[in-house]
């Protein structure tokens, strides 16, 4: 466990020594499957939003297509089979006495992650949408995968211009890996959250659609 509460996912760590793939990187992989899945709903049922407002309200209240009931139950699938076999010895965690709180920690943890995975695939969502309504306010056609790259870049890394060089499932496998990464529920994470969304929406909002669009037909930085 990392000084932050973290608890590091390694790429490298494919098998355990018996052989078995790793719960982490097995549930990794199913919710960058999942964020590619959510953000595919926003490409069948486009939601117009007009501007950061409108999306922070629509976090609160996404449209009902939107929301995939065999996607959320993969998420449960994925982070409850993650946490309850792997999480708690990779942590390090060293509980004594009473069982009932060796079993709390591990539920806890599963219970935090599968937070942040619900709320972020709404948050790329609403993000998806937002960024078409941009594009096709500036007469630009929706391109899908551009709107992958580019929302993924930023849910990563707001405060930066979207790196359009990197595949949106590479993107996809960074933003589970931040969901299982931090599942220690610490003072304050929701309010992080929250306010980390905000900034986000903003981010979308921010982004130069011609700067965008010229970058991505040269795949340039």
């Amino acid at each position: 466990m990392g000084p932050d509460g973290s608890v590091a996912v390694a790429d490298g760590e494919e098998e355990d020594d018996e052989g078995r793939r790793n719960p982490l990187v097995v549930a990794r992989d199913r919710l960058a499957l999942v964020i590619e899945a959510g953000l595919q709903r926003t490409f069948e049922t486009p939601f117009e939003v007009r501007n950061n407002d409108e999306a922070v309200a629509l976090l609160r209240d996404p449209p009902p297509a939107w929301v995939g009931p065999t996607a959320m139950r993969a998420v449960d699938w994925a982070l409850g089979r993650a946490v309850g076999t792997r999480l708690l010895s990779r942590a390090g965690l060293k509980v004594g006495g009473l069982t009932a709180r060796k079993v709390m920690i591990p539920v806890t943890m599963a219970l935090e992650a599968t937070v942040s995975a619900r709320d972020g695939i709404r948050e790329l969502q609403v993000m998806s949408a937002y960024l078409q309504s941009r594009l096709a306010g500036s007469g630009v056609e929706n391109d899908h995968e551009l709107i992958r790259r580019t929302v993924s870049a930023l849910y990563l890394q707001p405060s930066a211009r979207p790196d359009l060089r990197r595949p949106a499932y590479q993107l996809a496998l960074g933003i589970a890996r931040q969901w299982l990464t931090f599942s220690v529920p610490v003072p304050g994470q929701r309010w992080r959250r929250r306010r980390g969304a905000e900034q986000r929406i903003k981010a979308v909002g921010a982004v130069d659609m011609h700067d965008l669009v010229q970058r991505w037909h040269t795949r340039r930085p």
